[in-house]
């Protein structure tokens, strides 16, 4: 039952859900009724969230900071339910996504995130689950890295049923007994070139198994299904799994496992569980845990005997308001990744060298202002990510780093790319946004294994022409910079799919641009550009054209119907200017609102500026 005491109803028509949550670009919903919109602050509900009895008389619930349900989000039906946009952390117990769009920011879903049917979207920028089930329905998650099981793609989809490939999962569900009233043989199915029999499961029977809460030996199955090397399918993928649902560590182990198995993995959520936590430790009853997390609590209670645990190759430490590294990590030698995220610890301990099975290093959002030497020892490194830190530099000698895959340091006080990542051949994906950086080198000519550079949010006024080099680059985002120019090298990137350009200072869009045959989304908003191009239509991949914000006064009509361009989205920087003004003198211009920034581009500063003129 929602609460009706702290809500504001506002009844809109063609309402941007940005407006309300904050967030730009992805999270664009219409309406196209005069439907009320129902907007909470925070909500905490005791029991099911169910949007398909919320259908009549709203267009949408929208959370602007956290939503908690203590059970599910329902939406069984592809026909009604309302919209579902929550702007913070969304926790719930199982989330079935089917006929309402659910835009989500953090999602903690405790067991089952289903996509169900192909009415409703499903996207959330990052999601920590147990188990992705994804149906015929549309759904975009972001950041899948802690997922632990994902079954099923949107193309593998046939009215709503998921189609499975392997005889072996079949087979495995029928000896466990599991989900065998829900699968049958395609008697239509015909592929000379499978020998697999194709099977379909019900989701019908997929939800009504959930919602009679029978989720722990339905994730049992597909865990041992996945670990035991029984079946071999690639839409069942094994991940660092990550939730913020409280788990006691007395019962980590599902009703159906043996009784002398250990769980592989723990979640401590609250500081009462480091207790329990010492206590199995102390009974010898963790003997296969390999993956600890502490996740939102104060842990300077945590167990002297943790640091026996030498058998974790996973641990991740989030949100737990620590300003020093914990001693006892050094005993994990076996450890391949550590997150240890959103603390607030300055410096980093020397030993850390000696942790020299790590593949994977996270220490995003902490107060680091410098990185020790002996993280170049870290030799088998393949993922450094310390976005959100205070470093203005990072030792040479981490140029030893030979694995590394991706770099990413992301809002920090970089003014200039470090000269060690010159060396780092493998290096495939590099992230060096919202930093002070001037100039690029023109050594970064030599990352030839680049396939994405992240560059935007700096001062950069002009691109080196060895960028022509990246020629296995597929993403290239430079928004938010100084540029006047792209060389004309840049033509050689033919593998380019996403090339962001917006906020710069862009006069025309280059006819080099027509060479870039895999390009699929090109976003040109908030440039000085006074010509469209005709020949834009002619590009076969090109799907996304955004255009907004710019100077050009025509558009030909062959690419508003080509892109299918609504009127918002050719506006001028001459009409979008005029709205600021009748928002200004309506009183309706919330400077305070920090979406401003995205929403107008730089028209929003020029306007500023005349103001005070």
């Amino acid at each position: 039952m929602l609460d009706t005491s702290e809500y504001r109803t506002e009844i809109v028509k063609d309402v941007d859900i940005s407006v309300y949550t904050g967030y730009t670009g992805r999270w664009i919903s219409k309406f196209y009724d005069d439907y009320p919109v129902r907007i909470y602050k925070n909500l905490a509900i005791d029991g099911d969230l169910n949007l398909d009895d919320l259908g009549a008389g709203y267009a949408a619930l929208i959370i602007e900071d956290n939503l908690t349900v203590n059970g599910d989000i329902q939406n069984y039906h592809s026909d009604i339910g309302i919209t579902l946009c929550v702007a913070g952390h969304t926790t719930a117990n199982n989330l079935i996504a089917g006929g309402s769009s659910v835009l989500l920011n953090t999602a903690y879903i405790k067991n089952f995130t289903v996509g169900h049917y192909n009415d409703g979207i499903l996207d959330i920028l990052r999601l920590k689950t147990q188990a992705m089930l994804n149906f015929n329905h549309y759904t975009h998650v972001k950041n899948t890295d802690d997922i632990e099981i994902s079954l099923g793609r949107e193309d593998y989809a046939i009215n709503g049923k998921f189609v499975l490939y392997t005889k072996e999962l079949l087979l495995f569900w029928q000896d466990h007994n599991l989900l065998t009233d829900s699968i049958e043989i395609n008697e239509d199915y015909d592929d000379e070139d499978d020998d697999d029999e194709k099977y379909i499961l019900d989701d019908d029977i997929l939800l009504q198994k959930i919602a009679n809460k029978e989720e722990a030996s339905i994730l049992y199955a597909l865990q041992k299904s996945a670990q035991s090397g029984e079946i071999e399918n690639h839409r069942i993928k094994i991940q660092q799994p990550d939730t913020k649902e409280e788990i006691d560590t007395a019962k980590t182990s599902t009703p159906t496992e043996a009784e002398d198995d250990s769980p592989d993995k723990i979640t401590i959520g609250r500081a009462s569980e480091l207790g329990a936590l010492g206590e199995s430790i102390e009974r010898g009853e963790l003997s296969n845990l390999i993956g600890l997390e502490f996740l939102g609590i104060e842990v300077d209670r945590i167990p002297e005997s943790v640091k026996s645990l030498t058998q974790i190759e996973k641990l991740r430490i989030s949100e737990c308001k620590m300003d020093a590294f914990p001693r006892w990590i050094r005993h994990y030698t076996q450890l391949k990744s550590l997150y240890f995220t959103d603390n607030a610890i300055t410096t980093l301990p020397d030993w850390i060298g000696a942790l020299t099975q790590l593949k994977d290093l996270c220490l995003v959002g902490n107060n680091l202002t410098q990185l020790p030497k002996t993280i170049s020892q870290l030799t088998k490194l393949e993922s450094l990510t310390l976005g959100g830190n205070e470093l203005n530099s990072i030792p040479s000698s981490l140029s030893t780093l030979k694995k590394l895959t991706k770099l990413e340091f992301t809002a920090n006080r970089f003014k200039e790319l470090p000269e060690f990542i010159g060396h780092l051949d493998s290096l495939q994906e590099l992230s060096v946004m919202q930093n002070k950086i001037s100039t690029l080198p023109e050594w970064i000519g030599n990352l030839t294994s680049l396939d994405t550079l992240y560059i935007g949010l700096n001062n950069i006024s002009e691109l080196p022409k060895s960028m022509g080099n990246l020629v296995n680059l597929e993403w290239l985002v430079i928004f938010n910079n100084q540029l006047t120019t792209l060389p004309s090298t840049l033509a050689n990137l033919t593998n380019l799919k996403d090339f962001h350009i917006e906020n710069n200072y862009l006069t025309e869009i280059p006819t080099w641009i027509q060479q870039l045959e895999s390009l699929e989304e090109f976003n040109i908003e908030f440039n000085r550009i006074d010509h469209i191009p005709d020949w834009l239509t002619e590009m076969e991949e090109l799907s996304l054209f955004s255009l907004r914000g710019n100077t050009f006064t025509d558009i030909p009509e062959s690419v508003i119907e080509e892109f299918d361009l609504e009127d918002g989205a050719i506006q001028t920087k001459k009409e979008i200017m005029d709205e600021l003004k009748s928002l200004d003198e309506a009183g309706d211009l919330d400077l305070t609102d920090l979406s401003l920034e995205e929403e107008y581009g730089y028209c929003l500063t020029e306007f500023l500026n005349l103001k005070k003129i």
